[in-house]
């Protein structure tokens, strides 16, 4: 990237280049993609209506934005030729700015192809567009005097015209209300159209081709003007831009242009509207430019420099979530998630992450550990409330990690890793403490849980101990909003009394516990928890809260102010009053002024439970976000979840999208390197960091080979890396199975038959990481078993023989 700087006597100009092209062909965009969906506006709304046709401005606002906001703003125009286009072409850039402070609006315009408009037409409406934004600015809560113009290749141009050529507005239109912006921000914008020197002229009306040809009405008093371009370009040759800066030069203007050495025509788009793009650097270094640009205009105040301390870490951890049932991530779901999708605006939504399990149990403790729950002595299936815990105490965890490294640390909400509860069922004492716990495990403090509602001792813990003891019984009850149970009083004083009225086995259980208080109760305690920490945080002594709702997990019990929103049930109700609840925990951290250095991890334990196939034909809405099956499979509805990320004051450009290969099981390393903190040789064998990603936008994460674990009638494992993912065979499923997620992200196409090479690579990478006991670089660590049947494709000789090789 060259900076160019043109100036004379009083004058300070400097000149920038185009970064935005469009495609000339949009329709060769790959519609919808995961990527191509990811970004979604706030609202849309009409700013002109052409006979029947109401063109629309796509509104992105920045957090907490509102009608006395007065803030700065940029209208969007994208490109094509003035002959097709989409909108969409700028919702990753205007996504960046609106979590910088600016509204944006990616402006619909007429074009060619869909009305048979020539380009003329295209500028009065892009000055239509500037004009009903001032016009509207006091509802909009924009300044009216902080407007700015952009677009890309032909939308750059009409941008460019709205500041530069005088004539061209509609006739009908208010001219009190000026259509010319304040700034201009022009991506390889057009601007010559002559057909001597120009481009463009066919789309122009014959001799009106000067009137519309910005470069030939430059003159003294032109708006501040940033300018990216390529100097390889094409298709808009890069002269034009220098000529319009010396122009604008000459004229006592400022005029910035930023050339892009070797880049062509477009190399400003981000991943979102190029999903092949490989290179992003000049997507990022255009947004930076422009942030800059925008503060030294007095539009944005300068982001003070900040010594980023050791951050606080929220981890809000969902329960039988699938991938689709984020509206961010799933534009077509059938409910809203405003506060989750927050999550993704104001960080970074991993569209390739997972967890390490399928189901609930084991997914936690690789969360905790940074280690395959597989290793371990539970090789299938999940823990009930009372059990040995599957963390060993010698174990380093997460919270053991940052409690040494100076944190407070907490738990809130469902564990399901086994407890050990005094003495026997119908023979307890409860003033004797709970052991074998959260608290055992490196967190300070613990309110919540045993496990999964259905597996019973439930009651209110804090601590040890439970105020109100479970020393009641009762067993499931019919759930007349969804088709799974309720557990709810009445409640029977004995099991006995409870298998005489329900025919079933009775588990113990509080007689103030009742289901549908879960989500309430964990938050509110999670706050005040938090309250108690924040003047700690601000004098440096950080804190980490682990908080593991029991939603959307049977029971699906939505409190009744949450009932009948949305459009998918009782499911879709339970989904609205999770998302409600972790919007008080983001909306605390702000008021409480911590949020800057506060890390928020979202994700789910695992894909969705089997009712997704009865959303899916009732609603029509897909949990699982298009990917094959669910919760307890292999494949990747099972494994692949929500995963998002959001650090104010430490993650560079926030509202992006980051498609790596990412686990839960590299959370532990993640963390370990955002602190400084060392982690030893047997500890997080199988976690990766990927800190990285944060803080540097035009990092390429390669995650080495994951393993997946499908754990339902029977174990079936999977690896994945890059875009390739084997299934191994199992007793029941004895054939070897290939997938490019690239191609076939819905696993609908095995190709083993035609790949070999790749099956066999693969094959030995699975072995080599189960034998070494760890994923990374380091010693050999031993499993906490030998060969386990499970294993099918490899004999208890192979694996013996290969764990004596790699120790």
């Amino acid at each position: 990237m060259e900076r160019q700087m043109k100036s004379k006597p009083k004058v300070f100009c400097i000149a920038i280049c185009a970064i935005i092209t469009m495609l000339l062909n949009v329709s060769s965009i790959r519609a919808g993609s995961a990527c191509d969906e990811s970004i979604t506006p706030d609202r849309k709304v009409v700013y002109k209506t052409v006979g029947r046709t109401e063109l629309k401005l796509h509104v992105f606002e920045p957090s907490n934005h509102n009608a006395t906001s007065d803030s700065p703003a940029i209208v969007f125009f994208f490109g094509g030729g003035w002959g097709g286009g989409t909108p969409k072409q700028f919702y990753e850039q205007s996504q960046f700015l609106a979590g910088h402070g600016v509204v944006c609006f990616c402006a619909d315009y007429r074009v060619k192809s869909r009305h048979g408009v020539s380009g003329i037409e295209c500028v009065a409406d892009a000055k239509s567009a500037i004009r009903w934004v001032r016009q509207h600015a006091t509802e909009l809560g924009v300044n009216p005097d902080q407007i700015v113009a952009s677009g890309g290749s032909a939308g750059g141009h009409i941008a460019a015209c709205t500041g530069v050529v005088k004539e061209l507005d509609e006739s009908d239109e208010d001219a009190n209300v000026s259509s010319v912006p304040d700034a201009m921000i022009l991506f390889n914008p057009v601007l010559d159209i002559t057909p001597e020197t120009g481009f463009g002229s066919h789309r122009f009306p014959t001799g009106r081709e000067k009137e519309a040809s910005p470069v030939h009405h430059v003159t003294t008093g032109i708006a501040p003007t940033l300018l990216f371009h390529g100097t390889s370009d094409k298709t808009v040759p890069f002269e034009q831009a220098t000529r319009f800066a010396e122009l604008m030069s000459d004229a006592g203007n400022r005029c910035e242009l930023i050339s892009f050495e070797g880049k062509g025509h477009g190399f400003f788009n981000g991943k979102f509207f190029r999903p092949k793009t490989k290179d992003t650097k000049p997507y990022h270094t255009t947004m930076k430019e422009s942030e800059k640009f925008l503060v030294s205009l007095g539009f944005l105040e300068k982001a003070v420099e900040k010594k980023i301390t050791k951050p606080n870490i929220v981890i809000i951890f969902t329960d039988d979530q699938g991938y689709g049932d984020v509206s961010a991530l799933n534009p077509d779901a059938k409910f809203r998630t405003p506060n989750m999708d927050r999550l993704a605006k104001e960080g970074i939504a991993f569209t390739n992450g997972h967890s390490a399990d399928s189901i609930c149990t084991p997914s936690r403790y690789a969360l905790l550990t940074g280690r395959y729950p597989w290793r371990t002595r539970m090789k299938t299936g999940v823990l009930g409330a009372e059990a040995k815990c599957l963390i060993d105490d010698k174990r380093l965890t997460l919270p053991k990690l940052l409690r040494d490294n100076g944190y407070h640390t907490a738990m809130v909400g469902k564990w399901h890793l086994g407890m050990d509860f005094p003495g026997k069922r119908g023979q307890r004492d409860w003033s004797k403490p709970v052991v074998d716990m959260p608290l055992d495990k490196g967190f300070d403090f613990f309110y919540g849980i045993p496990a999964s509602l259905n597996y019973g001792i439930l009651a209110w813990f804090e601590g040890r101990h439970a105020a109100v003891p479970p020393v009641l019984f009762s067993s499931k009850k019919k759930n007349s909003r969804h088709s799974d149970y309720r557990i709810m009083p009445p409640y029977e004083k004995t099991r006995e009394e409870t298998i005489a009225k329900r025919n079933r086995g009775g588990f113990e259980i509080a007689e103030d516990f009742v289901d549908d208080q879960c989500l309430t109760r964990f938050t509110d305690k999670a706050l005040h928890w938090l309250d108690g920490k924040v003047a700690d945080a601000k004098q440096g002594k950080p804190f980490f809260l682990y908080l593991p709702f029991t939603s959307p997990h049977f029971p699906v019990c939505p409190l009744p102010e949450f009932q009948g929103k949305g459009d998918c049930g009782a499911y879709g109700e339970f989904l609205i009053e999770t998302d409600h609840h972790i919007g008080r925990v983001l909306d605390f951290l702000k008021s409480s002024g911590i949020e800057d250095n506060t890390i928020v991890i979202f994700t789910s334990d695992n894909g969705p439970e089997n009712p997704w196939k009865e959303h899916l034909e009732d609603y029509d809405h897909d949990s699982r976000g298009g990917f094959r099956e669910g919760k307890r499979s292999v494949y990747e509805g099972g494994h692949r979840v929500p995963f998002l990320v959001r650090w104010p004051g430490g993650i560079e450009a926030p509202g992006r999208t980051c498609d790596a290969l990412v686990g839960q099981v590299d959370l532990m390393s993640t963390v370990a390197e955002i602190i400084a903190a060392g982690v030893p040789e047997n500890a997080a064998e199988d976690s990766q960091s990927f800190a990285k990603v944060l803080t540097d936008p035009s990092t390429r994460h390669q995650r080495l080979p994951l393993i997946n674990h499908g754990n339902g009638g029977e174990s079936r494992y999977a690896i994945t890396e890059g875009n390739w993912k084997l299934v191994l065979p199992s007793k029941k499923h004895p054939r070897t199975e290939l997938y490019n997620l690239a191609s076939d992200r819905a696993e609908q196409n095995d190709i083993a038959a035609k790949h070999p090479d790749k099956v066999k690579k693969l094959t030995q990478d699975i072995n080599r990481i189960i034998s070494r006991g760890r994923t990374t670089l380091g010693k050999a660590q031993p499993n906490d078993s030998k060969y386990w049947k499970e294993l099918f494709w490899i004999s208890e000789a192979e694996y013996e023989a290969q764990v004596k090789q790699r120790n």
